[in-house]
């Protein structure tokens, strides 16, 4: 140590064939230079206790598409197992997680969207680094999903009801008992608001933070008027949609926003309110490429935005004329094979 300083020494006694008793120790350390010598407080040695993982909450709520946020803690393992759904309840999925800071605890989503078969085949598609995973942990954690499977799957958005979710210590699904449980009920989802705000083109509303301070500012207000050349905001409230979006962690669903309408799970339309007698209404062309979607996953709210000046329409000269009157309608499909209406 160079004559002064400090340093911080650990030691395991096991591995150097020691086989403590239980009680109080102390460590004595002597200063091979100057045999100065300084003795550590008590050190209490204990039978260790079990291993357990256990749920923060009892019961989970939220609604059947969504993604299920909660904790499990453990205690003498860095490892847990759970298991959610049964035979019984037509669904079984497990996962491994690993507590990887020390903190004995570990943040788990469940993407219920999730649970059904993507492939026509009876196989799965779904990708462990896929935004609709069916299992993470938080971006900013340094805790770990070691691995997850599907065991049985739905054939559908999976049903309204209460599920089981099972906690057991370590990796791997036999071999370990269960040291708690939990219940994950899930309510049918629902759109409950689809309002309309405007903001001049010069302002910047690339974010969810952008929209909220706009919004707190003035510069993003609600409207049925719009102005030719100005930013048309569509707020979506809707429950249901986090999992298929990958709404959880990340804001900008444009992508998976489209992907999904164009699996026919959704619909949102602009289209000319009055085309006069005999005449078909003409739409406004949305799409990726003209639009952001921003979501506010875990108030169940997305805002679709676009600029009137860049986007066409189905007309001849694809422009939206002054003073003309557009309706805007979001739909869910209840006949496509997702079964997302209630």
């Amino acid at each position: 140590l160079s004559g002064q300083g400090e340093y911080d020494f650990s030691f395991d006694p096991s591995s150097s064939g020691l086989d403590l008793d239980t009680g109080n120790y102390t460590v004595h350390v002597t200063d091979d230079y100057s045999g100065v010598e300084v003795e550590s407080s008590d050190v209490t040695v204990s039978e260790a206790g079990d291993k357990e993982a256990d749920f923060t909450e009892g019961v989970i709520s939220d609604q059947r598409g969504d993604t299920i946020e909660f904790t499990v803690e453990t205690q003498q393992t860095d490892t847990a197992t759970l298991t959610f759904g049964t035979e019984e309840q037509g669904v079984v999925s497990n996962v491994s997680v690993e507590d990887n800071n020390g903190d004995d605890e570990v943040t788990v989503y469940l993407n219920t969207y999730s649970l059904w078969v993507l492939s026509e085949t009876g196989g799965t598609e779904l990708s462990e680094s896929s935004s609709t995973s069916l299992w993470n942990v938080p971006d900013d954690s340094d805790d770990e999903v070691l691995n997850w499977d599907l065991t049985t799957n739905t054939s559908d958005l999976i049903d309204a009801g209460e599920y089981d979710l099972e906690a057991r210590p370590d990796e791997g699904v036999s071999g370990t008992e269960s040291t708690d449980l939990a219940t994950v009920s899930l309510q049918d989802r629902g759109t409950t608001e689809f309002r309309t705000w405007t903001a001049s083109d010069d302002v910047s509303l690339s974010d969810l933070e952008d929209v909220t301070e706009a919004v707190g500012s003035g510069e993003l207000t609600r409207s049925s008027e719009i102005a030719n050349g100005d930013v048309v905001v569509h707020e979506l409230q809707s429950t249901g949609l986090e999992g298929a979006l990958g709404a959880e962690q990340t804001e900008d669903v444009t992508d998976q926003f489209y992907d999904v309408r164009d699996e026919n799970v959704f619909d949102l339309t602009v289209e000319q309110s009055d085309a006069g007698a005999n005449q078909q209404p003409f739409e406004v062309k949305l799409n990726e490429s003209n639009t952001t979607v921003v979501a506010d996953g875990a108030n169940d709210t997305y805002y679709v935005l676009f600029d009137t000046d860049g986007i066409n329409t189905t007309r001849t000269d694809q422009n939206i004329p002054d003073d003309e009157g557009l309706t805007a309608n979001f739909t869910v499909f209840n006949d496509n094979g997702f079964d997302f209406a209630p």
